[in-house]
Parts: structure tokens; C-alpha cells; sequence
């Protein structure tokens, strides 16, 4: 049996689909959704319903649906074949014919089963997935019936046109608030600089954007859907940073009509971002789109959501993400290192610990001394969790040396942290307190006002210990000073907290806590919020 598309053939048994002389391979899960909607094409399926029926009790989450449904688009472009319905999800609406295979005699079906599985076993080593590059789920929501997905950026139907939008800002620190129109305007001059695209100029980019009303949405899919239309077709860059001194990220993706190239750039500062994602831009354009291009375009997707979810602190999706992620790239140090981080936060200890020992032998195996240092970090918090102190203090002075020896302040200044408050639960206040002041001087030398402000705490609440109200007091305002100037509202939550532990009438009580609800209110971040909220509710039961 097969299927007659237009000018497709679909021979599900073989997994392919032919046009012409072409062959393009399907992935089993992706015709199982196709035939599926071929078959009921007469109703509006849900994602739920799709995933239910398709992927079962695997536990699959939307995105697998929407990489099928997009390869599913891009293997018969330019048919529309698949419509999406907001809200309600999707239908098969173009017409086709089913062929009954003629039934072999009892002598073809030996040749016919080698034959199968010649061609399995060809498919499964040439594999290539012609797809769109895995829009997420907010992409797809909004996406419309014509829509198609699947050729390169260097195709020639592409323009070469570049559009670099505003940087979406996500790091709360006042000082960085230039980034949005500044970062912007920085990757426009480098990359015009280097003559190989037609890079729209600032003033263009602001002048498109203000006439839809765009310029002050955070929506970026808003902002290049805007470009596109006042434009025309063009490619736009879309990044957001996010992290903290001595580990921002830059997270861009470059987007073509039918095209998505996407992926993280690290950096210890932010002014070494942009350089790096020009090499990145210009090395996209220039590399030959092949079949195992788009396995690691899937798996850069994973990348992004799983850091943009932890980010946020959905950690259960992160998971989820990095999860995923770990079986596409099992040699991924990093992101054994997340998941390491995430095992933790569930006080899945023993799995930590074990996939700790792995991404050790990894990055030890990829040279990856920095990323093995910060694992040796992990096991030193994961041990101090569990009360082992002494074990928590072996792997943190092994994890401050391997720091200092391979250039990484931050995790020395963490590990200098670290190894003070072990010292203060010892009862050893002035070893911890010259250590907390050491790590405060590496936070201070590459200006990582978080770093500034829970060491200052820290210290406040040593002086508590040992009943100095007087310096108690001091350190406080000198932290909450830091706080405010770069506008880090979490951390004034938690010095407020504390605060509130130390106070003795209850009218200062109440309204520490009414300072409090204020604050949590501003935040943006509704899993912020909800953590921040359970906090201050709990300590006042």
C-alpha cells in the first residue's frame, strides 16, 4: 500500500517518501503522524490527542510534536498539506489516493524481505531529516497555514538581507541595561564590517520597528514578523542574554523564512559575546547544510529551551530539556554538569553523585578542565547537603585549586564561599570571615554584584553569630546598598528575610514583610514569584 500525494509518493513500509528520482526518509515517529492524519483527515486533532495516540505513555512533551509536524511540512514543500488551527490543533487538508499494493506470490516475498532490508539498513545509516529546524512551541502556536519549513539559510532563495534585532535583556543588573539597543547596534557595525551580508543599518531597524508599534514589545517573534513585512524576506537575528559576570550566555537564533540556525555563546564578560557570534553568524552562512546538520540543530534546540528554562527556575522543564538533551549528546559536559545541578535541587543525591563521576571521566577525556572544576563543585555541594561536611570541604579545596590553577575566579571565589560556611558551622567565625571577605574581593574585581551581595550577607550573618549587632547592621546596608544600585530585587527578598528573622516587635516585622510582597510583586518571573511567596510564607507559620 502506498500513498499518492500531488507529485509525493509515500511508501510507509519503506519509510520514504518519493518524488521524481528523489528518496527522502521519514523517521518512524514522524510516519506514524503522518499516516495517522492521513487517515483521519476529516477532523481537527489537539495536541494532546496527537501525542496520545502517537507517542503513548512515553512521556513525550509538545516539541516532539512540533519537530514531526514540521518535518512532515518541509518533506512536501511547497504543498500545504498540514493546517494548524490555534487553540485547537491540527489537519491534513490536502487531497490524495491510497494504493493497495499488488499481493506478491509465495516466491517474490524472500527477495521482497531482502530488499526491505537492504533498504533499512541504508536509510539507517544515511538518515536525513528534511525539516524545518524545531520552532518552538510559541512558533508554532501562532504559525500560519502556509507557512513551510525546510531549506538553508545558503540556499539561494534566501536572501542574504540580514535584520538584527534589540537584545532581549534578561539579566536584572542596572549596569547592563545598554544591552537591548546597544548590543544591537554592536553586532550591526561588526558585522557590516566584514562585508559578506547586506546588514540593515541601526536607524533602519528602529525606524521599522517604531512604524508598527514594536520597537518597546519584548515579543521578538512580534518585532520579525513586523521586519518582515516592511522588509520583506530577510533573515533576522534574534538573541537574549542571560546569566552573570564570569558566565553570560548569549542565546541567538538566526531565522530565515523557511530556515533556523540556533545555539549558546559563553563568555566571563559580555563585551566577549559579540565577536564570538559574529564568527558564529558568518560560519552558518558559510558551512554546507547536510543531513547530520539538522540532528545537531534538534539537539542545539533542547540546549536553548533546557538554559532558558533554568534560567527562569522551571527546573522540572529543564530537566526535561537536558534530559533530552543527554541522550542526543551524551558527551555533553555541560550538560551532565546541569543535570548534576538539577538531580541536586530534587535532593536526588545518589543519581547526582553518579552522574557527577561521569561528566568527571568526560571532561578529564575533552580537556575540559574548567568544566571539571565546576563538577568538582557540585559534588562538594552535594556531599554538603547531605551534612558531610568534611567530604564537602576535601571536594571544595579541590575544586578552589583546580579553579585558580585554569584561570576561573568565579568558581575560586564560590569555592572560597563555600569553605567559609563550613568554617562557621564549626564555629571557626574569624577563618570564615577572612575567607568571605576574600571571595567578595574576586566579586568586586570582575564587578558581579551578585557575588557582592550574598557574601555581604554571608558576613552580616556571622556578625549575628557572634553578636556583633553593630557590624551585623553595617554589613546589611552595605549589601542591600549593592542590591538596590543594580537593581537586584531577589537578592533584596533575601536580605529582607533575614532581616525580619532578627527583628523583635512585631509592627518592624509586619513591615519588613509588606516590603516584601512589594518587591516579589515587581518581579517579571512567575516561578520567582511563586518561590519567593512559599518562602515568606512559610517563615511566618
Amino acid at each position: 500500500m502506498h500513498y499518492c500525494i500531488g507529485d509525493f509518493t509515500l511508501h510507509p513500509l519503506t519509510n520514504k517518501v518519493v518524488i521524481g528520482n528523489e528518496d527522502k526518509p521519514i523517521r518512524q515517529k514522524t510516519l506514524q503522524l503522518l499516516v495517522y492524519l492521513l487517515e483521519h483527515q476529516d477532523a481537527i486533532h489537539s495536541k494532546q490527542q496527537l501525542l496520545d495516540a502517537i507517542w503513548q505513555s512515553a512521556g513525550a512533551q509538545e516539541h516532539v510534536l512540533f519537530q514531526s509536524i514540521n518535518e512532515i511540512r518541509a518533506i512536501f514543500k511547497p504543498l500545504e498539506v498540514v493546517k494548524t488551527f490555534p487553540r485547537q490543533g491540527y489537519q491534513w487538508i490536502y487531497p490524495y489516493s491510497k494504493v493497495e499494493t499488488v499481493t506478491k506470490t509465495s516466491h517474490e516475498i524472500p527477495t521482497q524481505k531482502k530488499n526491505r532490508y537492504a533498504i533499512f539498513a541504508l536509510l539507517t545509516i544515511c538518515l536525513a531529516v528534511f525539516s524545518a529546524l524545531f520552532l518552538s512551541s510559541w512558533q508554532v502556536d501562532r504559525q500560519q497555514p502556509n507557512d513551510t519549513a525546510g531549506s538553508a539559510l545558503n540556499s539561494p532563495i534566501m536572501s542574504r538581507e540580514l535584520v538584527v534585532l534589540p537584545v532581549e535583556n534578561t539579566v536584572s543588573d542596572k549596569s547592563l541595561a545598554w544591552v537591548r539597543l546597544g548590543g544591537m547596534d554592536i553586532m550591526i557595525k561588526q558585522l557590516q564590517a566584514q562585508n559578506k551580508l547586506a546588514v540593515l543599518d541601526v536607524e533602519d531597524v528602529m525606524m521599522t520597528l517604531a512604524r508598527g508599534n514594536s520597537f518597546d514589545l519584548n515579543n521578538v517573534e512580534q518585532q520579525a514578523r513586523m521586519i518582515r513585512t516592511n522588509v520583506g524576506e530577510a533573515v533576522t537575528l534574534q538573541t537574549k542574554l542571560l546569566g552573570a559576570p564570569m558566565q553570560y550566555q548569549l542565546h541567538y537564533r538566526l531565522v530565515g523564512r523557511y530556515q533556523q540556525k540556533q545555539n549558546i555563546i559563553y563568555a566571563d564578560t559580555v563585551d566577549q559575546l559579540w565577536p564570538q557570534l559574529v564568527t558564529q553568524i558568518l560560519h552558518h552562512y558559510q558551512e554546507p547544510q547536510t543531513a547530520t546538520d539538522f540532528n545537531e540543530q534538534y539537539a542545539d534546540h533542547h540546549l536553548l529551551q533546557a538554559m532558558e528554562h533554568f534560567h527562569r527556575q522551571d527546573f522540572d522543564k529543564a530537566e526535561q530539556y537536558f534530559n533530552v538533551l543527554h541522550d542526543q549528546r551524551p558527551s555533553s559536559v555541560i550538560a551532565m554538569r546541569y543535570l548534576v545541578k538539577l538531580l541536586r535541587f530534587r535532593s536526588a543525591y545518589e543519581q547526582a553523585e553518579e552522574l557527577a563521576s561521569k561528566a568527571l571521566i568526560e571532561a578529564d577525556r575533552q580537556g575540559k578542565m574548567r568544566e571539571y572544576s565546576r563538577i568538582v563543585f557540585q559534588q562538594g555541594v552535594i556531599a554538603s547537603s547531605q551534612l558531610q561536611f568534611e567530604k564537602a570541604n576535601k571536594y571544595f579545596e579541590q575544586s578552589r585549586a583546580l579553579a585558580d590553577k585554569y584561570g576561573d575566579k568565579l568558581y575560586v571565589a564560590f569555592s572560597h564561599t563555600e569553605i567559609a560556611r563550613l568554617l562557621a558551622i564549626k564555629g571557626y567565625y574569624s577563618q570564615a570571615e577572612a575567607l568571605y571577605l576574600e571571595a567578595l574581593k574576586y566579586h568586586e574585581s570582575f564587578r558581579c554584584p551578585y557575588g557582592q551581595v550574598a557574601n555581604l550577607h554571608a558576613l552580616a550573618e556571622l556578625q549575628w553569630q557572634v553578636k556583633d549587632k553593630l557590624q551585623t547592621n553595617d554589613y546589611y546596608v552595605e549589601a542591600m546598598a549593592v542590591a538596590k544600585q543594580n537593581n537586584l530585587k531577589v537578592e533584596q527578598v533575601f536580605l529582607l528575610l533575614s532581616l525580619k528573622t532578627h527583628t523583635v516587635t512585631q509592627e518592624d516585622k509586619q513591615q519588613i514583610t509588606d516590603k516584601i510582597y512589594a518587591l516579589i510583586e515587581t518581579l517579571p518571573n512567575d516561578n520567582i514569584r511563586k518561590y519567593l511567596t512559599g518562602i515568606l510564607e512559610n517563615k511566618q507559620v
